[in-house]
């Protein structure tokens, strides 16, 4: 190219790059268009949100894959790098502070915040304050009228007193922490080149290429960021489209890994959808929509992605969950605890239809009864049991079971004989496809040692037992044994280390015969670890003695046999059953012999018919001392020592609505969702024992509870429970949400 020709390629260059920059500077907002928002040449597609993902930062770090485009927009508009790898944003050291003031009520509208102002005005002296709020649980605003500043805790709990007296029984202490920088500076180390910014410059981080993404805190993100310095450190703001935000969202509300049901992962979707595009400025004064915390919704970003949850937002894009052609607060919770509570008792505010108490069970099906034509016997040696291993033995063939059933009590304590040991190990000929010697044992008891020489010998282990165990190890494990010959000990350590062979109570000999049931036990431990015979699934439905069962996400249907060993998992190990009742769900362990199943163990769960059965917190305990207890209640309310608390007044779903503080100096009424916060627990659903000391004061409260969250709502466990039970997403939805409809929202 000639240089005439470059100097008027670049003066077009030039030309166009200022009509570009007019065009977003004068022409147009940052973002618009029908279909995409533009940010600087940088396309979104519509609805577009704003996620804070940091706030009163002191410093950032934040990466690019392939590179990003950084922009400053203050009183000037420079492009500072077009390809940056990454950028460390710094402030000057933060001062922060904090103030405590006195919350007196929340109310609807101002004109209701002033008359409440105006009739605290006429008792009381100071400073009162209305402040417009957000209410996170019902998306939109509210007033707080407040009184204040104090400096201290003790300042303000002195005052809560005279509050109480001039009738203003439901205040309570709030904390405010106050960020202030020393000196107004921001500065960027952008790819070792330094930069310095202004108060209240914004910063727009770009990925360079369609396949770039930013990182920051060591997650990844779609979408572009929007750095905005303020007065009190840095906020990190996440814009990107509505549907990319939500990949990041449902994985960190309800995971896939934990929660592999996809009717319940899309159920997650709409509702989060819905949260989200209800509450789109929310926050917009502060300069987002949405925080990425539980405060809002969790959000984790692209790194928080899973397949099956991405899948969930795809195939609901744009759904919604509308009331009169509106979209809803659809507010959810972890764990409902069996039953759900009407919003308006927890929350306040209008009686919204949607968000009702509901029991969290699945009133349309039946459960599932799994019999068996087999008594439940139990076989034992000494006090093990060992039902499940000698009828497993059983279902593969290996044992007779003529042989066992025709004398229970002593066929597992008699000595076990060389033929019939070689009988039992010949049976594993199947499943360890490898062919045993044959002999011609005499009919005399077999020893420990011998049989511990045996097993290693058909089943070709002697180089494990040769290289895999130390002499220390020998020693150790057979300390209490008398001394024996090398290879006798060697044979029980390496069986024993492996957890194959159980110890006897009494260590007398490795000479000493071996009974029937231990040398069964033994086989029946080394078939289970090594061949895996038992297979998972998880259980879904029962047609005509044919189970319907979920195996590596793909569901089966298995032929139940008449006669198989039914067993459920309790405490202390499997418990023989002739009838097993299932909802559907259920965690199974089972044998296919033939075309049949012919033994199977249900995994522990609780015996209940609720949906969220299978969460952690269904059920809890917390047990406080009245002085710990105390403190904490101090930390809000003037009551001195605590004396006692007593339940007023529960919800429809037993949830406690209204509670009576009992203290030395004050006695205090706490209701609704304030009741979580301060006591600290988990829900609002739970009872309260006590426990007292030698002078019959009490000691300690002890809550028993149930659930996780607020309560209201969709139950999220409770949305698995009922996808496994074969439940839609539209089914779940139209359980927790009654009289709603899913509609398009965009």
């Amino acid at each position: 190219m000639s240089q005439i020709s470059q100097i008027r390629h670049n003066s077009r260059k030039y030309a166009f790059s200022l009509f570009f920059l007019l065009f977003f500077l004068i022409g147009r907002p940052i973002e618009f268009g029908e279909e995409k928002g533009f940010f600087h040449g940088y396309a979104l597609a519509k609805p577009i949100i704003r996620v804070a993902l940091g706030r009163q930062l002191k410093e950032a770090l934040i990466r690019a894959s392939s590179g990003m485009k950084i922009y400053e927009v203050s009183d000037k508009y420079n492009l500072i790098a077009s390809e940056a790898t990454e950028i460390l944003l710094r402030t000057s050291q933060i001062q922060l502070s904090e103030k405590f003031l006195i919350q007196v009520a929340m109310a609807d509208s101002r004109r209701q915040a002033e008359k409440i102002s105006q009739s605290m005005a006429a008792k009381l002296a100071g400073r009162i304050i209305i402040a417009e709020e957000v209410d996170r649980y019902r998306g939109r605003k509210i007033y707080t009228v407040r009184y204040g500043d104090f400096l201290t805790r003790g300042e303000a709990l002195s005052f809560l007193k005279r509050l109480n007296e001039a009738g203003f029984t439901e205040a309570w202490i709030v904390r405010e922490e106050i960020a202030k920088l020393e000196k107004e500076a921001f500065w960027a180390l952008v790819d070792n080149h330094l930069f310095s910014f202004k108060e209240k410059t914004t910063l727009y981080l770009i990925p360079a290429n369609p396949w770039s993404f930013l990182s920051y805190n060591g997650s990844a993100f779609r979408g572009m960021f929007v750095v905005q310095m303020k007065s009190t450190g840095l906020q990190l703001v996440n814009v990107l489209n509505l549907e990319d935000y939500l990949k990041g969202v449902v994985p960190m509300e309800l995971s896939p890994d934990r929660f592999k049901e996809l009717e319940a992962l899309k159920a997650q979707a709409v509702a989060a959808r819905t949260y989200a595009f209800r509450n789109l400025g929310l926050m917009a004064s502060q300069g987002f929509d949405l925080l990425a915390t539980p405060d809002h919704q969790a959000y984790g970003g692209l790194t928080a992605e899973h397949p099956l949850s991405n899948q969930a937002v795809v195939e609901t894009k744009g759904e919604g969950l509308l009331f009169r052609g509106k979209p809803i607060n659809a507010l959810y919770t972890s764990t409902c605890g069996g039953m759900t509570e009407d919003g308006q008792a927890i929350f306040g505010g209008a009686d919204l239809p949607y968000l009702k108490a509901i029991e969290c069970v699945d009133e349309k099906r039946m459960d599932y009864q799994l019999n068996t034509a087999r008594s439940a016997l139990h076989f034992s040696l000494g006090a093990r049991d060992l039902t499940a291993e000698v009828t497993f033995l059983v279902s593969l063939g290996i044992l007779e079971e003529e042989k066992l059933f025709e004398s229970p009590g002593t066929y597992l304590s008699e000595a076990a004989i060389a033929p019939e040991i070689e009988t039992w190990l010949s049976g594993l000929e199947e499943f360890f496809k490898i062919k045993f010697p044959k002999s011609n044992p005499s009919a005399e008891p077999i020893t420990l040692a011998a049989f511990s020489r045996l097993v290693i010998d058909y089943l070709g282990w002697s180089e494990r037992m040769q290289h895999l165990l130390f002499p220390s190890e020998i020693n150790f494990l057979l300390r209490n044994f008398p001394s024996g010959q090398e290879k006798d000990r060697r044979a029980i350590a390496y069986l024993i280390r492996e957890g194959y062979l159980s110890l006897p109570p009494v260590l007398d000999s490795i000479n000493r015969p071996i009974t029937r049931g231990e040398a069964l036990l033994t086989l029946a431990k080394i078939l289970i670890k090594e061949k895996n015979l038992l297979r998972k699934g998880q259980f879904r439905a029962l047609e005509n003695q044919n189970l319907k069962v979920e195996v590596d996400g793909e569901i089966k249907n298995l032929k139940l046999s008449p006669q198989v060993f039914l067993f459920r998992l309790g405490e202390g190990g499997a418990w023989p059953a002739t009838q097993l009742t299932l909802l559907g769900g259920e965690e199974i362990f089972f044998l296919e012999r033939g075309e049949e199943v012919v033994w199977l163990k249900v995994g522990n769960h609780p015996e209940t018919n609720v949906l969220d059965r299978s969460s952690a917190f269904s059920s809890w305990q917390v047990r406080l001392s009245r002085e710990e207890l105390s403190r904490r209640l101090n930390e809000y309310f003037p009551i001195g020592e605590l004396k006692d608390i007593k339940v007023l007044r529960r919800g429809k779903s037993h949830r406690v609505l209204e509670l009576q503080i009992t203290g030395q100096n004050e006695v205090i009424i706490v209701r609704g969702l304030r009741i979580r916060w301060v006591l600290g627990l988990r829900d609002t659903l739970f009872s309260i024992d006590r426990e007292y000391d030698s002078q019959g004061r009490i000691s300690h409260f002890v809550f028993t509870g149930r659930g996780w969250g607020h309560g209201v709502g969709l139950c999220q466990v409770g949305a698995f429970g009922l996808a496994q039970r074969g439940a839609n997403y539209r089914q779940i939805l139209n359980k927790y949400y009654p009289g709603t409809k899913i509609g398009r929202l965009y």
